[in-house]
């Protein structure tokens, strides 16, 4: 277990290096999610864990609980033990499996909180902007940048540019 530190917020509590607010909509290691992956399908599991996203943005009242609350349930701390299992498998070393799964849950509670208006708060407006001095931007709000077709694709760009990278952290021999 990583040792804890003292909560700030909370004088007594301890917080867990480790705040993976996707294994909330992931109940258990016998989530049919997982079950059936094997080494080689490493990344078809990182996507899967990283779909946690679209329940965030169903919850937007939720997601800013589950972005300040470490998540240290006996099913998540399961969840992640099954995962870096299989990271570990797939030739990934022990704190690297753990990185990568921090790396992907705090990236999923980031881009989740930059979609979300704040509570109470109206929706954000695009402002209004000359294309002649913002040529490039016009361009791709026209294009369809903000809209939520866009922050899926964004969101899937970096999940597999992620995951790229992560391949290239892995022993040799597991490939």
């Amino acid at each position: 277990m990583p040792r804890a530190s003292p909560c700030p917020t909370s004088p007594g509590r301890r917080r867990y290096p480790t705040r993976t607010p996707s294994w909330t909509s992931w109940s258990s290691a016998s989530d049919p999610r997982l079950r059936g992956h094997s080494q080689s399908d490493w990344r078809r599991t990182l996507r899967d864990f990283a779909v946690s996203r679209r329940e965030l943005l169903r919850h937007p009242g939720v997601l800013q609980l589950v972005a300040t609350r470490p998540v240290t349930t006996p099913d998540a701390i399961r969840m992640l033990e099954a995962i870096v299992t299989m990271l570990r498998d797939a030739g990934f070393g022990l704190r690297e499996a753990f990185h990568l799964m921090n790396t992907v849950a705090m990236f999923t509670t980031g881009h989740c909180l930059a979609e979300v208006d704040p509570p109470g708060e109206p929706p954000m407006t695009i402002p209004e902007m000359d294309p002649a001095e913002f040529p490039n931007a016009t361009a791709a709000i026209q294009d369809g940048l903000g809209t939520p077709e866009d922050h899926q694709a964004r969101y899937d760009f970096a999940i597999d540019a992620l995951s790229r990278g992560f391949s290239s952290t892995r022993t040799p021999e597991q490939g």
